[in-house]
Order: C-alpha cells, then sequence, then structure tokens
C-alpha cells in the first residue's frame, strides 16, 4: 500500500491527463522535481533538500593521486580502468566510475559506493571492477526511473527504496556478466535521500558516515563472515543476498555532511580521522571570511556561510590523500585494519594497500538549485 495515496492519486490524475490528450511529452529533471514540489506543497513539515557532491580515488597500483577535478554539483569521473573490446557495450556508461576494482556514482538525490573483491584477479573469466561497475550503473538507472514521468515508478518516489533499487540492480548485473561469461563480485553501500530522509543499505565493509556540526552522528558498520571475508553480492550461487545488507533511515538537516567510502578509506582511517580531515578543511576555507576572534566558529554556522562555495572533490581527495598515506605507511602502528587483525590473533604491521575511494555530499535546499541529476 502507497505511504501517500492521495499524493500519488494526484500524480496518476495528472500523468493520467496528459497523456490522455495524445500529446507526446517529457518533462525534463527539472520540471519534474518542481511538479513533484507542488503536488507535496500541503505537507509543511517535510523539508525538501538535495545534494551538492564531489568524489576522489586513488587506485591502489597508482604511484600518484590523480582526477578530473569538476565541480561539486557534478560528477566526477575517476580514473576509468580500460576494459577488454568485448566488455566496450557495458563499459562505455558515465553514469558510474571505477577507481581501481571499487566503483561508485553521484545524483543529486543518491550516492553510491562499492568495492570488487580483488581475490578475483587471480582467476580466468573474472572481473570484479566491472562487476562493481555495472551494478551501479545499473543502480543508477533504476533510481533515474524515479525521475522519468512515463515510467510507473514516478509516482512513487517518496517510496523509493535502497534495497529494492539494489535488487532489481543486483539481477540485471547479473545478465549483464552472464552475457560476458565474467564472474565477479562487490560489497555495496547505497543511499537515497527522500525529502529530509536518507535512506541506506549497506553490504560488506565499504561505507557511509553522516558528519553534522563537526561531530559524527552517524556510521555503518562492516559486515563480515570471517576476517577480512566481507558480505558481497556475486555471480556464484553462494553470494550474499541483497536483503542481507544493513539498512537505516536516518533524518538529515542541512549542512550535514556524507561520506561514503570503500574499504581502502575505513581500513586506514579511524573515524577520528575522518572528523579531523573534515573539521581542517571547512576551517581552511573560512579563513578569508572570519576574525581572529572567531576562529571557533560553530560548524554549522560555517557550513550554511561556505556551502556553496566549498569544493567537495577537494575534501574528497583530503580524505582519500589521509587513507593513501596511511596504507603505503609500513610503519604505522594503529589502524583499524590492523587492530582487526590483531583481534583475532593475527599478527599485522602497517597501513593496508587497497583501491580508495571516496564521494563526499552535503545536504542543501532543494528550492535553492532545483536540478536534479
Amino acid at each position: 500500500m502507497y505511504k501517500n495515496k492521495s499524493n500519488n492519486t494526484a500524480y496518476l490524475q495528472l500523468v493520467s491527463c496528459l497523456k490522455s490528450s495524445g500529446i507526446t511529452f517529457h518533462l525534463n529533471q527539472q520540471t519534474a522535481s518542481t511538479f513533484r514540489k507542488y503536488i507535496h506543497s500541503k505537507n509543511h513539515q517535510t523539508k525538501n533538500f538535495k545534494f551538492l557532491t564531489g568524489s576522489f580515488g586513488i587506485p591502489k597500483k597508482s604511484l600518484t593521486a590523480k582526477n578530473k577535478p569538476l565541480k561539486s554539483t557534478t560528477i566526477t569521473p575517476s580514473l576509468q580502468k580500460a576494459y577488454p573490446l568485448q566488455n566496450t557495450l557495458l563499459d562505455n556508461s558515465e553514469l558510474s566510475f571505477n577507481v581501481g576494482e571499487d566503483a561508485y556514482f553521484v545524483k543529486s538525490d543518491a550516492l553510491g559506493i562499492a568495492d570488487g573483491i580483488g581475490s578475483w584477479s587471480q582467476k580466468l573469466a573474472a572481473d570484479s571492477a566491472l562487476f562493481s561497475k555495472r551494478l551501479l550503473y545499473n543502480s543508477h538507472s533504476e533510481i533515474s526511473r524515479f525521475d522519468d514521468i512515463e515510467d510507473d515508478l514516478f509516482t512513487r518516489y517518496t517510496e523509493a527504496t535502497p534495497v529494492e533499487v539494489l535488487s532489481n540492480a543486483f539481477n540485471t548485473t547479473l545478465v549483464n556478466m552472464a552475457q560476458l561469461g565474467l564472474s565477479g563480485s562487490s560489497t555495496v553501500c547505497l543511499a537515497l535521500l527522500r525529502n529530509d530522509e536518507l535512506r541506506v543499505a549497506n553490504l560488506g565493509d565499504s561505507g557511509l558516515t553522516i558528519i553534522r556540526d563537526g561531530d559524527m552522528v552517524f556510521h555503518t558498520d562492516e559486515q563480515q563472515h570471517s576476517f577480512n571475508y566481507p558480505y558481497q553480492l556475486s555471480t556464484m550461487k553462494n553470494s550474499d543476498n541483497v536483503n542481507d545488507a544493513q539498512v537505516f533511515r536516518i533524518k538529515v538537516k542541512k549542512g550535514d555532511l556524507i561520506i561514503l567510502g570503500s574499504d581502502g578509506v575505513y581500513d586506514n582511517l579511524f573515524d577520528e580521522d575522518i572528523i579531523d580531515v573534515t573539521n581542517q578543511f571547512l576551517l581552511s576555507k573560512s579563513q578569508n571570511t572570519i576574525t581572529s576572534s572567531e576562529q571557533h566558529i560553530n560548524n554549522k554556522v560555517l557550513i550554511k556561510n561556505l556551502e556553496y562555495k566549498i569544493d567537495l572533490n577537494v575534501l574528497s581527495k583530503a580524505l582519500a590523500k589521509r587513507a593513501y598515506k596511511v596504507s603505503i605507511d609500513s610503519e604505522c602502528t594503529e589502524t583499524p585494519f590492523q587492530l582487526r587483525a590483531v583481534h583475532e590473533g593475527l599478527y599485522y604491521h602497517g597501513g593496508k594497500a587497497d583501491d580508495i575511494t571516496v564521494v563526499s555530499a552535503i545536504v542543501v535546499d532543494l528550492e535553492d538549485s532545483p536540478n536534479r541529476r
């Protein structure tokens, strides 16, 4: 049963009226967004938000961090892997991007990150990088259906769940990989923003963090079958199920910072490291706008004043480079991964080399910039 029956009825009546006119029509995303906001205009207690986004990635095999710096409102293509010719038809998308075997996508109302399992690289007819990219490409495509007024899912925009999206995307990905005769697997973290609610599905050891007023107010927990064996979606029959994912619904506020990271981030950085990098970045951006007597400015005020000046690609880069620095430090005596290894009775010293991908987003008013990607 629909949660907003009256709203859905209004959607259907308007869409039906337009279609019955016999006129071919198409609403772009901005118009569709305005249409939807009009339908919900009587709900004064619901705040409509969107994301400003940025991203940065450092592949495990890369000696230097590289990326194309774009505006934080746009998708940032990171270091894409060149696949064999047979994969070209499934790899020419600009909806999702690879960082080594990691993958990610961003929309103004959704974020996704996936970590292709590296052990497949030792096997023939396997490609976890392609698997993770297709999983997020298909997730992006599923989410975009809610923006298409000619799709039945348009009327269910507010009801969308990451588990439903991920389930359909996973099934399509299995078909894609079977067409190529390839195997692969990946962890995944998917987040949808609906009004003032962030809906999260997390499977495995990628993760999501929310920072508000300089403090971490939410962080997903990793899911492991055993040490360094995360839950994962796979082409194999023993794959974990989408329904095994942790599911969360979190109320967000304007100015909240959302950080998605692959395990290359969370294996090398503690929560306090992430907070430290984020707060230092925000404070550095404020130096030209505050006096010395205001150095301890509240982050809530700071973000409000800077939200459209912050380059979230730069913040993502700062977090990725901090994780990368730890990952290549053989003398590092304490990391999250090292502590977990010791807990399992294993000896491990130094950082953990891995693909490192960061997606950053700030929650802003939808009305301030109504375009949805």
